[in-house]
């Protein structure tokens, strides 16, 4: 049968995403398909895929032998067959059917990417420049809270690279290698997949959400006149600035926080994925919209993004810290459910 990126943009949580990233996820899913009583996925054990219902039936079958019939074409079938992992139910054809399943890693991996730039930056006025770009950085809530050994270390360890006008030093859709820093010059951001209208000034930062998520760089970055850049390769970021700054929070030193209070849970997956489970209590911010929201929340509670939302939850708590709010993530979300 046919089944083209129109198709695949009905399912969750594909729909709304650019034809480029439907294609990506495309050429990533196995479409197969079953007979009738053939077993699709069985209960009891994780799944590294999600599953989907192209057409045809299926029946989900829990443990107490208690089943639901999933029909393609409809609200359900648009969301995974397996909403929860370990999955409670097993899925068997109750006619012939197509099914897609993709990873949920390469899923979390594209979503983080999308997600972390779901709105459109804030202009930035050329010409106001900061004394040096070191100073630019320390005046940084995120740079506060790096400790002044790793300081010392992380000016050690920049290097300068010089660009002229043109010149592409980020490259939208490449894995991310660098934290650079602006020195001089000025530099435009630009999507292929949204309008923006971004110009980084000295002593402005930029690359690092693909370093925190380890994902491709969801952006492209032109220089607007010749000058430099400092960067720091992806290693000395994660060991100096990255590792120090995204703390965790274990089932052990959950148990204690919970008894003392003053902190708020966090879940940045999509309404959908929130909908079919969650750590009690946590409110559901998806990443795409959370950069607008960060300016608007109390700054005296110490925030816990849960580790279900994968890579979104890390590059979540980055930008929490970014905007000089405590902010840690809850490494033990799942054994909470």
């Amino acid at each position: 049968m046919s089944f083209d990126l129109t198709a695949l943009a009905k399912f969750e949580p594909f729909c709304g995403l650019s034809e480029e990233y439907l294609q990506r996820l495309m050429d990533h899913l196995e479409l197969f398909e079953l007979e009738r009583g053939t077993l699709v996925f069985k209960r009891g054990k994780p799944l590294p895929e999600s599953y989907y219902l192209v057409s045809g039936m299926v029946d989900l079958i829990a443990a107490d032998f208690e089943s639901e019939v999933i029909e393609a074409n409809t609200a359900r079938a648009c969301q995974p067959l397996n909403l929860q992992s370990p999955s409670p139910v097993s899925a068997v054809a109750k006619e012939s059917v197509v099914v897609f399943r993709i990873d949920k890693e390469f899923i979390d991996l594209v979503l983080a990417y999308t997600e972390s730039t779901g709105e459109e930056a804030e202009a930035v006025v050329a010409g106001e420049e900061p004394h040096d770009w070191m100073s630019g950085l320390l005046e940084s809530p995120l740079f506060n809270k790096v400790p002044p050994a790793n300081l010392q270390q992380l000016f050690a360890k920049f290097e300068w690279q010089e660009f002229e006008v043109g010149d592409v030093l980020i490259q939208e859709g490449d894995q991310g290698d660098y934290f650079y820093v602006l020195e001089k010059g000025r530099l435009a951001v630009e999507s292929r997949g949204q309008k923006l209208d971004v110009v980084l000034k000295p002593g402005n930062y930029f690359g690092e959400e693909a370093l925190v998520g380890d994902a491709v760089r969801n952006a492209s970055v032109i220089a607007q006149t010749n000058g430099g850049v400092m960067r720091l390769t992806k290693e000395d970021f994660r060991v100096l600035l990255q590792e120090p700054i995204l703390t965790t929070v274990d089932l052990k030193a959950w148990g204690q926080l919970e008894k003392k209070g003053g902190f708020k849970l966090v879940d940045v997956r999509l309404p959908m994925e929130y909908k079919c489970g969650h750590v009690a209590g946590a409110i559901n911010l998806p990443l795409g919209g959370l950069r607008s929201r960060l300016s608007r929340l109390e700054k005296e509670f110490n925030y816990l993004v849960t580790a279900d939302g994968g890579r979104r939850a890390e590059v979540a708590a980055y930008l929490f810290n970014q905007a000089g709010l405590e902010c840690s993530i809850l490494t033990c979300a799942a054994e909470l459910y």
